[in-house]
């Protein structure tokens, strides 16, 4: 029986390492893994670097905004413009949270420097000898690290650690949001597990005391909790901030003075998220509003659409709930949403988030609590908790996530890209 029992064993782990290799030396793969390694950047300056020679080398329009940081003085949001039928504009963004940037910067690089590059030659060139008007191309907007600091110092938090996806109101909004119960989806009750008083060491318990709360609570309400973000708590993890922070107040003002934002027809904005739903699977989320054209599911369905996947399960929207979506419901302030507002006259306007899968969420938010606690108690020990944000929202030794994240950011820029193109809308 012995005899028997060790062949199989060795046949099962044979085939396994077979499995695990087989990308290794299969050569379409590996080509898609260089391709992809070579968009992404090790941190924030080369990510920068990167996006301004793919972008310059197009004779793409470039700007670099500079933001007021004492004691940092080179950090900015980086534009890149490709002017073309100024009624609809498509904008894509990166680095909103900080240090998710890595990916969506990546995606960014893919764009401007992949295959389509020869595309966007002759598209400039027309724009230079043609007349805008007679351009069927949309005007398209890069939007390079909305959150600099927080892209350069590994946070998901921005220089006042506000999150800027929850900071995009108004004056009226922000005390209408202060005047709320502190306790409404229960962050008070979790306060304590999420925002430790002190740094933590090696000794950290907070899985187990994870578990016990999703036990006594439930995932989901503890998850709501934290993720709808609190506006009474200016240390805590997915603070909203008091006031409209410079990132979202300088884009905003930067849109409005070099887009004739009140003429746009149709408006398409894609922002680029990384760490919630499973590994390199990309979740879009559209923003509430029902103004906006895309409450027709079917219609966002159909932009999107690829023979290659279904990419109904990829759409969280108008009831379809989606794990990596849920507990969202109550969220205000989001930027895109915040920028879809610039466009007050646009007839549709089609505003995604594309969140792509990191790890488990309960490695998240050890990872950011953790880094948090650092940030307020021990700044000392903060690089250690940084570089393990890092690794929740950026998988950067993971060759295949890497692929999966800049094939499917660059289709679904292109498929808004192809749709904003036509002349007709619903």
């Amino acid at each position: 029986m012995k005899h028997r029992i060790l062949p199989s064993i060795l046949a099962i782990a044979s085939a396994a390492l077979v499995y695990r290799l087989q990308p290794y030396f299969d050569k379409d793969i590996r080509k898609a893994w260089d391709y992809a390694e070579r968009c992404f950047s090790s941190d924030y300056y080369d990510a920068r670097a990167l996006f301004r020679m793919y972008a310059s080398s197009l004779n793409l329009e470039m700007h670099s905004i500079p933001l007021d940081i004492p004691d940092h003085d080179d950090l900015t949001i980086d534009v890149a413009i490709y002017r073309g039928n100024e009624k609809n504009v498509l904008i894509h963004m990166s680095g909103t949270h900080g240090v998710e940037g890595f990916a969506g910067s990546a995606v960014q690089s893919s764009i401007l420097g992949g295959e389509k590059r020869k595309f966007w030659q002759s598209a400039v060139k027309f724009t230079e000898v043609g007349s805008k008007s007679n351009n069927n191309l949309p005007t398209v907007v890069f939007v390079h690290a909305l959150n600099p600091y927080g892209f350069a110092k590994l946070r998901r938090w921005n220089e006042n650690n506000v999150d800027l996806n929850r900071n995009f109101l108004n004056t009226q909004q922000f005390i209408q949001r202060l005047a709320l119960d502190a306790n409404r989806h229960g962050y008070v009750d979790f306060y304590d597990l999420f925002n430790p008083p002190a740094a933590l060491g090696w000794m950290d318990p907070y899985l187990p005391l994870a578990l016990y709360n999703i036990i006594k609570h439930g995932y989901a309400n503890m998850k709501k909790s934290v993720v709808t973000g609190s506006y009474h708590h200016p240390k805590g993890i997915f603070y909203g901030g008091s006031e409209l922070q410079q990132s979202n107040k300088l884009l905003s003002t930067f849109l409005q003075n070099e887009l004739d934002v009140e003429q746009v027809d149709r408006v398409g904005l894609v922002d680029v998220h990384t760490g919630l739903g499973p590994k390199g699977f990309d979740t879009i989320m559209t923003h509430n509003d029902e103004k906006s054209s895309h409450n027709d599911r079917d219609v966002l369905i159909s932009i999107l659409q690829d023979n290659n996947l279904d990419i109904e399960k990829h759409i969280a929207a108008f009831g379809k709930e989606i794990s990596a979506a849920s507990g969202y419901d109550d969220v205000v302030g989001t930027v895109k949403g915040g920028i879809g507002s610039l466009f007050s006259n646009a007839k549709e306007a089609i505003l995604l988030t594309q969140e792509f899968g990191t790890v488990n969420p309960i490695f998240v938010s050890r990872a950011l609590r953790e880094e948090n606690a650092a940030y307020w108690h021990a700044p000392g020990m903060r690089i250690g908790a940084a570089q393990r944000v890092r690794g929740a929202f950026y998988l950067h030794n993971d060759p295949q996530w890497k692929t999966d994240i800049v094939t499917r950011g660059a289709d679904v820029f292109w498929k808004m890209f192809k749709y904003l193109e036509s002349n007709e809308y619903n």
